[in-house]
């Protein structure tokens, strides 16, 4: 993951990435650098946006069109790059879920800048194929470890305010979460997770499980809610056991959940 600092140019930020000094000059001369605060939405689902991101500083969350959680950008990765290659309406939605500021640049000033030079074209789509191939991988052979975090409809609000109060530990890390959870946490706690599966009744604590067994969870915090009963409560118990098959942290209740949190926070640092 690409990091930068606070007081870093974006032209530094964008030289970081690899490119030549003059695909560097070429893309500045043509791009904008623009500013976003928490909650602004920069694509739209269904919109022919004409622009490609690069993120400079700050933190961007994509939401499907049904509100699913889909992934977090995190500078310096791009955004709205498929539509440049493609002509299509854009598939989902990217939200600031922190201020920050991008690169814009635009498909029309783009095209005529690798129309006239070949050099870097060349370049910029090596570039970008890198970036289109790492993306693929990532989804496909996911090496990334999540900390789940999942809530039964009572304790969902506990939820929320267990993640509002750790808000700045939990983005430190990559998180899952069931679908509504996921949607939630966004909204109310500012807590954007890298990725989402189902909601709990739909089959989301079997998806849970599977990354379980392909070595994808690191822990999981479940709020439980154990004064009523659940349709899903078969799936809720094979998640159990399977915390209990592969050893992973399991906590069920806000006080487990403190501890395991301080602890994972703890090995993150050390």
């Amino acid at each position: 993951m690409h990091t930068i600092k606070a007081s870093q140019s974006p032209a530094a930020t964008v030289k970081s990435l690899g490119w030549s000094s003059e695909l560097t000059a070429a893309i500045f001369a043509i791009a904008k650098v623009k500013q976003f605060k928490a909650g602004d939405i920069l694509c739209r689902v269904g919109e022919f946006e004409n622009f490609i991101g690069l993120l400079l500083q700050g933190q961007l969350f994509v939401q499907s069109e049904h509100g699913a959680a889909k992934s977090r950008i995190r500078a310096v990765d791009i955004f709205g790059e498929i539509a440049f290659i493609l002509p299509r309406a854009r598939s989902a939605d990217v939200i600031a879920c922190r201020p920050g500021r991008y690169l814009q640049i635009h498909f029309l000033a783009l095209r005529k800048l690798l129309t006239r030079a070949t050099g870097l074209a060349a370049e910029w789509y090596r570039w970008l194929s890198s970036r289109l191939a790492e993306r693929v991988v990532e989804e496909t052979q996911d090496q990334r470890t999540y900390i789940a975090l999942i809530a039964h409809d009572q304790k969902k609000q506990e939820l929320i305010g267990f993640a509002k109060r750790h808000h700045d530990v939990l983005q430190h890390f990559d998180l899952t979460a069931t679908g509504t959870t996921a949607k939630k946490l966004l909204e109310q706690a500012d807590v954007a997770v890298t990725r989402s599966v189902a909601s709990g009744p739909l089959g989301g604590d079997q998806a849970i499980g599977q990354l379980i067994t392909t070595g994808n969870i690191k822990a999981v915090i479940f709020f439980r809610d154990p004064l009523n009963a659940h349709p899903h409560e078969a799936d809720v118990q094979a998640l159990m056991r399977l915390c209990d098959v592969y050893s992973i942290p399991l906590a069920t209740n806000a006080g487990s959940a403190e501890l395991l949190l301080k602890r994972l926070e703890s090995e993150k640092w050390s």
